[in-house]
């Protein structure tokens, strides 16, 4: 028992529900990035060469959105850990763990549904549990309760 506390530890309600957050947020990503290709040229007949297009676009803005992300950062000299900041103080690393390793697991998990739906069901259950995975992602985000600052008293003269 006491091996399993100290194991979990860390992990809090928020730490537990970011890391479903992230799971269901990355499923919807990481399910469709392998297997985009395939429908575009296969089921789409799109050529090759508009897959590399897709594919350019994507990786630009990703990048793009990166680069002014870190630029603002470095401005504000604000850089966040979200899975930190959600665990209790003397757990920030662990919550931070419990965090990548759940992203870390995603891809795999993503990867299996993805095949068995498209072989069991078709293309289009890709897309849609993609769909109904970033809505939960969503959801989750929006069931996160943040840690409130600490109030300040105001003196009146």
């Amino acid at each position: 028992m006491k091996t399993t506390k100290r194991l979990f530890s860390g992990l809090t309600a928020n730490s537990f529900l970011l890391a479903l957050t992230s799971l269901f947020a990355d499923i919807s990503s990481e399910m469709l990035y392998p297997i985009l290709p395939i429908y575009l040229t296969q089921t789409l007949k799109a050529r090759g060469s508009i897959v590399g297009i897709i594919e350019g676009i994507a990786e630009t803005t990703q990048n793009l959105i990166q680069g002014v992300s870190g630029w603002f950062s470095d401005k504000k000299k604000k850089y966040k850990a979200l899975a930190a900041d959600l665990s209790p103080a003397g757990l920030k690393a662990s919550g931070l763990g419990w965090y990548a390793t759940t992203v870390g697991l995603t891809g795999l998990f993503a990867s299996i549904v993805a095949g068995v739906l498209w072989d069991k069901i078709g293309d289009y259950a890709v897309f849609v549990f993609g769909a109904i995975s970033a809505v939960a992602g969503i959801i989750g985000i929006a069931l996160l309760v943040f840690p409130s600052a600490p109030k300040t008293e105001t003196h009146s003269s």
